[in-house]
């Protein structure tokens, strides 16, 4: 069969690959899972997309390559945060400005 790159870790709150590689800023190993059919909004068990991650890790060049291959801009999880409250909160001001650009709902509320 093969090796299955979507995977959850089930250790670590249910993190793919894709999101290790969106915390770490590894463009290589984010370009390398996408174009091998890693769903580019997969979900963690905190329904977290590797969107939401780099935002909050302020790995903007990972950011706009998931955008580029058509990352939901307003994807929330559990708690209603966004990839832009993530940003917001851990000071990413060019993630910020990027989302904003990008059309994220700037007035969408979490439940925190």
């Amino acid at each position: 069969k093969g090796l299955n790159l979507s995977h959850p870790d089930k250790s670590f709150g249910g993190w793919t690959s894709l999101h290790y590689a969106a915390a770490g800023g590894e463009g290589h190993v984010v370009d390398f899972l996408l174009s091998h059919g890693v769903p580019v909004d997969i979900c963690n068990e905190q329904m977290s997309t590797p969107l939401a991650i780099a935002a909050s890790e302020g790995h903007l060049s990972i950011v706009e390559k998931l955008l580029k291959r058509g990352a939901d801009v307003n994807a929330s999880n559990e708690h209603g945060m966004t990839a832009l409250h993530r940003a917001a909160a851990s000071g990413c001001t060019k993630t910020c400005s990027l989302l904003i650009s990008k059309g994220v709902e700037v007035e969408s509320l979490n439940v925190m």
